[in-house]
């Protein structure tokens, strides 16, 4: 995911959308049995896709980093977004880090999230609210 993350930097771009429903996990070979737990993800790929909320954090020619500036609409995943995309700022690349680490918490944690509890019925304000 580093990785990923290094080329969509490189490019000048931030991802803002680091969700499970994007990333795209493959196989060379079936799993099968004779696989240990060391190297069953030996012959692993992953892919990201949906870079309908990436931005540019920095000039396309000169690369000089943009200014943070204030956004009107949040876009993004709530889970899993960094806190300075929860108070509408525009995003650089230490925020898809945060989400990445957000996303490890969240699977680490057997799909939850520490303090947020998924299965309440709450509408998109009020998750938005505890999400931050």
């Amino acid at each position: 995911m580093i990785d990923i993350f290094e080329q969509v930097h490189s490019a000048g771009y931030t991802y803002n959308d680091l969700k499970l429903d994007n990333l795209l996990i493959g196989f060379q070979d079936k799993l099968s049995s004779r696989y240990t737990d060391d190297d069953c993800f030996s012959n692993c790929s992953i892919n990201m896709l949906d870079f309908g909320f990436a931005t540019r954090f920095q000039k396309k020619h000169t690369h000089e980093i943009l200014p943070q500036k204030e956004l009107e609409v949040f876009h993004g995943n709530m889970l899993f977004s960094s806190i300075n995309q929860l108070n509408f700022q525009s995003t650089s690349r230490r925020d898809d880090l945060i989400s990445l680490g957000y996303l490890l918490v969240f699977l680490f944690n057997n799909g939850n999230m520490p303090g947020i509890n998924l299965y309440d019925e709450l509408s998109r304000n009020e998750s938005f609210k505890l999400i931050r």
